[in-house]
């Protein structure tokens, strides 16, 4: 299963309760004027917005994807299914 599929079916709003997100995936370049000019998008992250409230959480997809868990595992951290 992806990842954005992954948060979406066990997404739980820490605001309003609400168990239906959009999730979007967004890279960035980093801050150092070579990852700029080269544009080396290498910061990547998943916006995960609450559809009845709009609130929005923001996860690094390296976080996510490594440190040796499962990704199953840290998305029932987060969201606590």
């Amino acid at each position: 299963m992806h990842v954005e599929q992954e948060i979406s079916a066990k997404f739980k709003c820490a605001k309003c309760g609400g168990t239906s997100a959009q999730v979007q995936k967004l890279a960035m370049t980093g801050a150092g004027i070579i990852d700029r000019m080269m544009n080396w998008q290498h910061n990547k992250y998943y916006f995960v917005t609450c559809m009845h409230c709009g609130y929005t959480e923001v996860y690094d997809e390296e976080v996510l994807k490594g440190k040796g868990k499962a990704l199953s595992d840290i998305i029932d951290l987060l969201f606590g299914t």
